[in-house]
């Protein structure tokens, strides 16, 4: 069982996040000078968890500020001083009963007031920078000539992914200043030991409630995934459904074009005029939504892998493997859900998901295999991405290749066969094999490989994974 901190969820994962943080810490600790981390991440995947459970542990004082969204700056200035003041004894009498009217007076007040090594945490950043544009300056002021003298870890948290990333791009105030730390969703080994799954129940539940540290605590819970779903959407508050409108809401709110482009990926359509058609979106419209989409890291381009560059043929899916399912099954269905038709929404999207977790795995096992490249079996492989055609006729669910833009040399093709019972079969491997003349770039001699949630029954494979296999990758 996972341990539990201060009598919250269980806490799972996350050592390499928390030893950064600890490092970085130590460093402050021996020279006496300030840091900067920048933790990004989408909306809901543990990051103000993750930075409440350092300051726990760190036993450093601490102090943890949430913005929040729309409040008029003088307001949140004023809250992180009457915060600092109550939860720091070092600057309890410096900003106790002061009054500051920028942040860089507040900042600096607390750094000339700071004594012994301290954590300081601010959460929702970019809800700040939203509200008063001078943030991003004054942090850049007040770490310079007040905080960096000082022995002080200062953490900012956002999750608009493309907001974190400008924050410490070059010609931004905290360039060169801030180490980032991306925090990812759990992975689907930590998905399986929180919940309480084996390999293949893990990946199982992994396509439907992604790596979101609150769905699995939900998960955990019930007996089998069959059971979790049919509770909870028959219930128009729970976390499955919940997690996914404020997501959406949180990162969407203001651009229609995007969503309905969102929308239309997240229910099938991957294609260029395919998604025009659906979303009812068109020309630079459609072009500037799917850039929107992408940047915000909610959408991926994909282009077909082989020796030759396929720049015109490129497809669309959704990142996230709980918002692929949020998108296919839930969001649709919001209307009937309300109405009390819970169940039979449940019992349409369980006759449903095992065509739907055929495609939706795909993307999981090639980050499964990436993972666990580079290996001499493989070649040179480096990176592992689909093959097709313009016309569909011929479909590879994973090439090996050396390089991320083309795969210079093919070092390998591999099938994909994620059904219930069946295992991968003579069959398969015929159609896998007679695939190497038709991909640019294989021949007689490119490896086979086969990714089976059944098992496999045949000979004549390269290599061949299970559950167990891909799971370990992780």
């Amino acid at each position: 069982m996972a341990p539990r901190v201060s009598g919250g969820p269980p806490f799972v994962g996350r050592t390499r996040e928390l030893a950064l943080l600890a490092r970085v810490l130590g460093e402050v600790r021996r020279s006496g000078s300030g840091r900067i981390v920048a933790i990004r991440g989408r909306r809901q995947v543990g990051k103000s968890r993750l930075a409440e459970i350092f300051c726990e542990r760190s036993g450093a004082p601490s102090v943890y500020f949430q913005a929040t969204r729309q409040r008029p700056p003088h307001l949140e200035i004023e809250g992180f001083r009457a915060l600092a003041a109550g939860s720091l004894d070092d600057a309890a009498v410096v900003l106790g009963s002061a009054a500051f009217h920028t942040w860089d007076g507040v900042l600096a007040a607390l750094g000339e007031a700071v004594e012994q090594p301290t954590i300081v945490v601010i959460d929702e950043l970019p809800w700040l920078i939203e509200q008063d544009g001078a943030v991003e300056g004054a942090l850049q002021t007040a770490f310079d000539r007040h905080l960096k003298v000082r022995p002080i870890l200062v953490v900012l948290i956002g999750s608009d992914l493309a907001m974190m990333e400008a924050l410490t791009a070059y010609g931004r105030p905290l360039y060169d200043r801030a180490r980032v730390l991306a925090v990812s969703p759990l992975a689907p080994s930590e998905v399986g030991e929180l919940a309480g799954r084996d390999a293949l129940d893990a990946l199982d539940a992994y396509v439907v409630v992604g790596g979101f540290p609150n769905l699995v605590h939900a998960l955990a819970g019930s007996r089998s995934l069959a059971g979790f779903l049919r509770d909870q959407l028959d219930d128009p508050t729970s976390p499955l459904i919940v997690a996914g409108e404020r997501a959406l809401a949180g990162e969407f709110p203001p651009d229609v074009h995007a969503r309905a482009v969102l929308d239309a990926i997240g229910s099938g359509r991957r294609e260029h005029k395919s998604i025009s058609s659906q979303s009812g979106t068109g020309g630079a419209t459609l072009d500037r939504a799917l850039d929107h989409l992408i940047a915000k890291r909610a959408v991926a381009k994909l282009f077909p892998y082989s020796t030759e560059p396929g720049r015109r043929r490129s497809r669309y899916e959704v990142v996230d493997p709980y918002l692929r399912f949020w998108l296919r099954f839930v969001g649709p269905a919001l209307p009937e859900i309300e109405r009390g038709r819970g169940r039979e929404v449940a019992r349409r999207t369980l006759a449903d998901l095992p065509t739907f977790a055929g495609r939706s795995i795909e993307a999981v096992v090639r980050e499964a295999l990436t993972r666990l490249l580079p290996d001499r079996k493989f070649g040179r492989a480096r990176y592992v991405s689909p093959y097709w055609t313009r016309d569909g006729r011929v479909e590879v669910d994973l090439v090996g290749g050396h390089r991320p833009d083309r795969a210079e040399h093919v070092e390998f093709l591999g099938s994909i066969k994620w059904r219930q019972q069946a295992p991968f079969d003579k069959r398969d491997l015929a159609a896998l094999a007679a695939q190497r003349s038709k991909v640019p770039g294989g021949g007689p001699r490119t490896r086979l490989i086969a990714v089976s949630r059944a098992g496999i029954s045949c000979e004549g494979l390269n290599y061949g994974f299970g559950p167990d296999d891909l799971l370990a990758a992780w």
